[in-house]
């Protein structure tokens, strides 16, 4: 590095800090605030270059204090890569800390703790658009004992998969022929239509066409979830199959009995593309019959039977926060630029 040269402040992730941090830091430079956000939140960015050593190193010690993690580099061996860029949902491992886990993405996010349990609760819960890795660590290690499970994807390199019902007719004919799909190659009711593995480009342009009709929703797929549902229990093999279930779902032994005759249990939920394939063909193996359906947009309901005067207070407060039931309109892909940006004033 020299001495004797020109240095940049870099912010190489946003750290413990927050968009207000971000926004007071932007005015005390006379900086565009929102791009100034947009860009942290895509860091490593150059906050400031062409600046003498000295300056740099208060800049630094003065930033590194609010939060975030920064270096600086010499403008002359200063060697920008691009930066990935990611999309990213939050599932909810404990539903018992919803509370905690909204506190702290909505710090971090610099909205309210209704909007975070928004976020987190509408399908399929994404909380972050077009931030770099730095961004999705700073996140998981605010998150980090709190149950949470952090699935990031990259739109451009993503396969997408198309869900539309109620689509007036006309445009329900035009999106069949421009999917290929004949007139009975449809999923659930007749006015419904599936279209799978889309990728970023046919995605977009789908959106673009009919996503403003309100009945069509594309998904990343890294974003779906599926349920593990058990359709029957085979004879035979009861030993090999009870350790089988005990190992795979955590279901105790003792109760794998009363599952035989049973049938449409979910066995297990929240799993991935390519999270369930593998386990339910070990199932099969072991003749237990099991499928996989997707219940990224299913509705479910909690039926409270008691409740004691303690927990009254703090379950209407809690209701008051929870949004209404509803379907994720999912955001088209957008492009994405790339590491470093150079703010501006």
């Amino acid at each position: 590095m020299q001495s004797d040269g020109t240095c940049s402040l870099v912010i190489n992730s946003i750290g413990a800090a927050n968009p207000a941090t971000v926004g007071s830091v932007a005015k005390g430079l006379g900086l565009a605030i929102e791009e100034t956000i947009k860009a942290v939140y895509r860091a490593p960015v150059i906050l400031a270059s062409k600046l003498e050593r000295a300056v740099a190193e208060q800049l630094d010690m003065m930033l590194s204090g609010l939060g975030f993690e920064t270096s600086i580099a010499s403008d002359a061996e200063l060697n920008p890569l691009p930066n990935p860029l990611y999309d990213v949902v939050l599932r909810l491992e404990k539903p018992e800390a919803i509370f905690e886990v909204a506190e702290q993405l909505g710090f971090f996010c610099g909205i309210g703790q209704a909007e975070a349990i928004r976020l987190i609760t509408v399908p399929p819960g994404i909380i972050l658009g077009g931030v770099s890795q730095a961004t999705v660590d700073a996140l998981a290690k605010r998150l980090k004992g709190l149950g949470t499970k952090l699935i990031q994807s990259r739109p451009q390199k993503a396969r997408y998969d198309l869900f539309s019902h109620g689509l007036p007719e006309t445009m329900a004919r035009m999106l069949r022929s421009e999917l290929k799909l004949e007139a009975g190659m449809v999923a659930g009711q007749a006015d419904s239509i599936f279209a799978n593995d889309l990728d970023y480009a046919e995605a977009n342009r789908l959106w673009r066409k009919y996503g403003r009709s309100g009945h069509v929703t594309i998904i990343d797929r890294d974003f779906q979830c599926f349920d593990i549902i058990l359709e029957e229990m085979g004879d035979g093999q009861e030993a090999e199959q009870a350790d089988l279930l005990h190992r795979l779902f955590g279901i105790p032994e003792d109760i794998i009995p009363s599952l035989r005759g049973e049938s449409e249990i979910i066995l297990a939920g929240n799993r991935g593309y390519g999270e369930f394939e593998d386990v339910i063909a070990e199932m099969a193996r072991n003749n237990i019959w099991a499928r996989a359906d997707l219940s990224t947009f299913a509705q479910r309901s909690v039926l409270i039977s008691g409740m004691s005067e303690k927990m009254r207070p703090r379950y209407w407060a809690a209701s008051a926060l929870m949004p209404p039931l509803s379907v994720c309109r999912c955001s088209p892909p957008i492009s994405r630029s790339k590491w470093p940006v150079q703010l501006k004033p």
